[in-house]
């Protein structure tokens, strides 16, 4: 049989048949991967909610546990079994399930109907798994498909959330007036009763708190069996190699060093170590009963989304772009992880190697950390976290910047926000604080750079001061060095500075408070927190052993106020 070329054209415009469809579709599905991203909404909050130390403790442990990936996806029911494996391009996230169809599964979609309705099946078997675990955690869902896991992110999954179009799992609605009230979260409703560690008597718990309960018996066997690296805190206590952290967080703060103790030649037979609280009156640096005061740390990286974007979008560029692709996800967890180690190294030098870990860790996960650890340890905590994770973040992504095309995107960095409080301060009001105030640093620099903010509590009360957040170059080693001589002056000689400049100004209580106290080092630190004068200079030259420096006319105010200086300088290390 002929067949012309008008019927040839007339046969390529009708519709394909089913065997010619199918096989369509099988090929646009073996192009893409499908990505399926499970975790917590906003963990922080959740794993605040309960007040000690312990319970959150359990809470972190059996989540780390309940979202490895490898584990949840060996674990899914039998009927889909095999269908889903955990994302190899993904790195590890604490609280976040990130799983991807099994490409060459025997029992694989081959059409889009079934694939999406193989997404939901699966979204709900992790779902009913954390809702039985974790009874009050909010959950969310988000999928999407694409030739690597960052594809999908950027060009699917994210738009998705954007839009609202998630799968999202609230837990059951409290009744209204609570019958009782748990008597641990004070949140939900209770629903029976349980041994809480510390109490005599059973205590009424929420389902939740039950359950956290329960993870802590079962994460103390696993200590006993040496089987307890899963959570945050015991992998980093495993990297620094030192005992375990505090029970409690007031035990926690009792290693605050009291300094100005130490300096003034109280306290002996201590060592210049840690400070145990409520012995003999001791008194921090600042005049409060030492030993009480922790600092809790968000840090958040900056400009992370807009350099995934510009990667996905320019991928199909070059091969080594495509490999940067498959690969930047889990390097960016590395680098989270490896700048904790080396931060909590820093806080932890000399003799308090071979103390127990003083830096706990609640969250850890993509660029997201979330510490507490003794008040006067959380400048050089944060400082050296900043540093370390730019320069990490620098060797990852610093190749590939250079291969994208112009206009490129800033290099990734990270801010900070740094709440200081007495450690029987709510912690899901600290956690609070503590996103006001990374949320400050991350605009004083709009995410272009490295930045700070802190508030205390203590001194300045939850709203704290109009001071600005600081990037962290306005934090160079000059002004480190005046901050540690401030830090060094006695407390009572700083808060007599405070009053002067609030009741006269900066410049008057510099000349004379400042002279009176007649420390040269104090003078020369005064120099980079103070206004020019009318004449366009700090007039130092009064001052007993003063350099006698001068300013150009007309410079501008200092970054960091003199008022702003006394606050930092709190908690600033004195050396």
């Amino acid at each position: 049989m002929t067949v012309t070329g008008e019927e040839h054209a007339r046969q390529e415009q009708r519709p394909p048949g089913p065997r010619h469809a199918a096989d369509r579709t099988r090929a646009r599905l073996g192009h893409a991967h499908v990505y399926i991203d499970i975790g917590f909404v906003r963990i922080q909050r959740y794993l605040a909610r309960t007040a000690k130390l312990r319970g959150r403790r359990a809470a972190s442990d059996h989540l780390a546990r309940a979202t490895d990936s490898e584990a949840v996806a060996a674990a899914l029911p039998p009927g889909l079994a095999g269908l889903a494996e955990a994302n190899p391009e993904a790195g590890r996230a604490d609280g976040v399930i990130s799983l991807r169809l099994a490409p060459h599964a025997p029992h694989a979609p081959d059409s889009l109907d079934a694939r999406d309705r193989l997404v939901q099946d699966v979204i709900d078997a992790v779902f009913a798994g954390l809702r039985e675990e974790f009874p009050g955690a909010e959950l969310e869902a988000v999928w999407g498909t694409g030739e690597s896991y960052l594809a999908a992110r950027m060009r699917d999954m994210v738009p998705r959330q954007a839009r609202g179009e998630v799968r999202v799992e609230l837990p059951a609605p409290a009744e209204f007036p609570l019958a009782q009230p748990c008597r641990l979260c004070h949140t939900d409703p209770a629903a029976g009763t349980a041994q809480v560690p510390g109490e005599r008597r059973e205590q009424a718990v929420c389902p939740d708190c039950a359950r956290r309960l329960a993870h802590d018996r079962r994460a103390l066997a696993r200590e006993r069996r040496g089987d307890g690296d899963a959570s945050a805190e015991s992998r980093l206590q495993k990297a620094i190699g030192c005992a375990p952290a505090p029970d409690t967080l007031q035990e926690l703060a009792e290693h605050t060093l009291d300094l100005d103790h130490t300096r003034q030649g109280a306290g002996k037979g201590t060592g210049g170590g840690a400070a145990k609280g409520g012995g003999s009156g001791a008194h921090s640096r600042d005049g409060g009963p030492r030993g009480t005061q922790l600092a809790t740390v968000y840090i958040d990286g900056n400009a992370v989304g807009a350099f995934f974007r510009a990667l996905a979008s320019a991928a199909s560029a070059s091969a080594e772009l495509r490999r940067a692709k498959e690969t930047i996800s889990a390097e960016l967890a590395e680098a989270t992880v490896m700048a904790l180690h080396l931060a909590t190294e820093q806080v932890m030098e000399g003799p308090a190697r071979t103390g127990p870990l003083l830096v706990v860790p609640h969250v850890v996960g993509g660029d997201d950390v979330l510490v507490s650890l003794p008040a006067d340890r959380a400048w050089t905590f944060t400082l050296t976290y900043l540093e370390m994770f730019h320069d990490l973040l620098a060797e990852t992504t610093g190749p590939v910047l250079r291969l994208l095309p112009a206009p490129r995107p800033e290099p990734p960095t990270a801010s900070a926000g740094i709440v200081f409080a007495h450690s029987t301060y709510p912690m899901n009001l600290v956690v609070d604080l503590a996103e006001e105030r990374l949320t400050r640093a991350k605009r004083a620099t709009s995410g272009a750079a490295c930045s700070v903010d802190f508030v205390d509590v203590t001194a300045d009360g939850p709203h704290g001061t109009a001071d600005p957040a600081l990037p962290l170059a306005a934090l160079d080693a000059r002004t480190r060095a005046a901050l540690a001589a401030l830090a060094r002056t006695p407390a009572a000689h700083r808060r007599e500075l405070a009053a002067a400049v609030r009741a006269h100004g900066p410049l008057i209580a510099a000349r004379t408070v400042g002279a009176r106290v007649g420390h040269r080092q104090l003078a020369d630190a005064f120099d980079l927190f103070l206004p020019p004068d009318d004449t366009g200079t700090h007039d130092f030259r009064s001052f007993p052993g003063s350099s006698g420096s001068l300013d150009s006319p007309g410079s501008p105010p200092p970054l960091i106020s003199l008022s702003h200086a006394l606050r930092i300088a709190r908690w600033w290390p004195t050396s």
